[in-house]
């Protein structure tokens, strides 16, 4: 009898270990499970830190801009009226004395600067349309 008890201890203690290597391996895949979890929290903070911080520059810089376009387009307007109205001006007098506009000293350079101001009046109200 004691050969039958002597296998069946035997048998039990391979049974126990079994056990014991079966919690350590799902020990070990939890514990590879919890890392691999980590990372990949890790890596999804980094991105949404990185995305956060972006999109609050890009709030910032957006109601910067909301707020200085107005006052640009206003300036903007002021140089271009005040410029086109001396162009005109010199025009007339030009015309009275005789003259060609080509002339006038800086009349051109002034009229190609309005031109360019015209196309940036433009695109300043755009920029400030497609902000809103």
């Amino acid at each position: 009898m004691e050969p039958q008890v002597n296998k069946i201890l035997s048998r039990l203690g391979k049974a126990e270990n079994k056990t014991e290597l079966k919690s350590e391996k799902v020990e070990l895949g939890l514990a590879d499970d919890i890392a691999k979890a980590l990372k990949a929290s890790e890596d999804v903070l980094d991105g949404s830190e990185r995305s956060v911080n972006f999109a609050e520059k890009v709030a910032k810089d957006r109601n910067a801009l909301l707020k200085d376009l107005p006052k640009l387009l206003k300036e903007s307007n002021s140089v271009f009226s005040k410029g086109a109205k001396f162009l005109s001006n010199a025009e007339k007098a030009a015309k009275d004395l005789g003259l060609n506009t080509s002339d006038i000293k800086n009349y051109s350079k002034l009229e190609s600067n309005l031109d360019k101001l015209a196309r940036e009046i433009d695109r300043i109200i755009n920029a400030s349309k497609s902000l809103k």
